[in-house]
């Protein structure tokens, strides 16, 4: 159960801090950096598993190849750095306008998750090598709760997360959206600025074009569509809290 409070705690923390100091100063990106971090050692990690377990079973030992697939690649370590910074980036401008229902579930995705992961990490030692059996539990937890968190992320998002920004015309639209988030950060504010032109013009398409349209299949198709354009902020926020979930398990915590 520590484990829990613990992944819940620093989850929340991060996220709350985050919105009450991403207008003041920079310092507020140090918060983006943590994410990264996290998510950046578990993709990385995942991948010299991988390989290394490749050249064990494939590969002669101490052939120029096999010392190749296990020696640390920088070039895996830039691919999944760029990456997450997308999916960090996503994420933390997302959250601004998450409604207090969303962030209630999100505590209840901490505890599911945690559920999920013990119960697989238990079950696995019989079965998997232990140096792989909490990575596996990692991963398949990270699959499953993330096609959950998708699923009730459309549910809300079809019958009540609306922003407050959107009206009838695209220009006004999006100059409220831009100032509805603002940093004296030069940084932080151009990355704000960025996306929230962009959401907010397909949030503006698509709620038009959702009251333009009487075809009820067809409108839950557009939202859906919105939805999953908005699945890889869903999927780092889901990374996160696993991969949080898994470094508090093997410091034993």
């Amino acid at each position: 159960m520590k484990i829990f409070i613990a992944t819940a705690f620093s989850f929340f923390l991060l996220f709350f801090i985050w919105i009450e100091s991403y207008q003041l100063s920079c310092f507020a990106l140090f918060f983006p950096v943590v994410m990264l971090a996290i998510v950046t050692y578990g993709y990385y990690e995942l991948k010299i598993h991988q390989r290394r377990c490749f050249a064990k079973c494939y590969l002669k030992k101490d052939t120029f190849a096999s010392k190749i697939f296990v020696s640390k690649s920088y070039f895996i370590m830039l691919l999944y750095t760029i990456l997450t910074t997308t999916m960090v980036a996503s994420t933390f401008t997302v959250v601004m306008g998450f409604n207090r229902l969303l962030w209630i579930y999100f505590f209840i995705h901490i505890l599911l998750s945690y559920i999920l992961f013990i119960f697989l990490s238990k079950r696995l030692k019989y079965t998997l090598n232990e140096e792989y059996n909490l990575l596996f539990a990692r991963e398949w937890t990270i699959n499953i709760m993330a096609l959950l968190l998708i699923v009730v992320f459309t549910y809300i998002t079809l019958n009540s997360y609306t922003p407050t920004y959107l009206s009838s015309s695209l220009e006004q639209t999006i100059t409220s959206a831009m100032a509805s988030s603002s940093s004296s950060c030069e940084l932080i504010d151009s990355i704000l600025k960025y996306t929230k032109v962009a959401d907010s013009t397909f949030w503006w398409i698509v709620n038009e074009s959702t009251t333009q349209i009487n075809n009820t299949l067809l409108k839950t198709f557009i939202w859906i569509v919105f939805i999953l354009y908005n699945s890889l902020a869903l999927l780092g926020i889901n990374r996160l809290i696993v991969v949080s979930l898994y470094l508090f398990k093997k410091s034993n915590i």
